[in-house]
């Protein structure tokens, strides 16, 4: 063989194509890269992210005072966001519309969110 299928770590992606996966964590403020992980192509999105994301609050906590966390869906890792929280990390992940968190939330008295506006695009 003389693909791609060669070369280390290389895996089939969801729509069968030889690539890797990769994970980047960045400082948002700045765009700055803290860690970009290769991954093969087959893992999910949030696959060894956890590690990841303990590494990077504990580096940019020796220069600032908050941190959050931010990411899709993919990201929100429910099991981590105690521990997180108890360590003093904020956190804003999207969540699947799932049936009982869109009840919560039609429930909420109308003081208790608003509704987001978008910045306009710049051309």
């Amino acid at each position: 063989m003389t693909g791609g299928e060669c070369k280390e770590g290389i895996g089939l992606s969801y729509d069968g194509d030889w690539c890797y996966h990769p994970l980047l964590i960045s400082l948002a403020n700045t765009g700055e890269p803290l860690y970009l992980v290769n991954r093969s192509g087959n893992c999910v999105s949030h696959d060894g992210a956890v590690a990841w994301m303990d590494r990077a609050i504990t580096l940019v906590r020796q220069s600032f005072k908050r941190v959050c966390l931010r990411g899709d869906t993919d990201f929100a890792l429910t099991g981590h966001f105690d521990r997180w929280s108890a360590k003093g990390v904020s956190f804003a992940f999207g969540m699947d519309a799932m049936p009982k968190l869109v009840t919560i939330a039609e429930g909420l008295e109308d003081r208790r969110w608003s509704v987001l506006r978008r910045r306009e695009k710049q051309p």
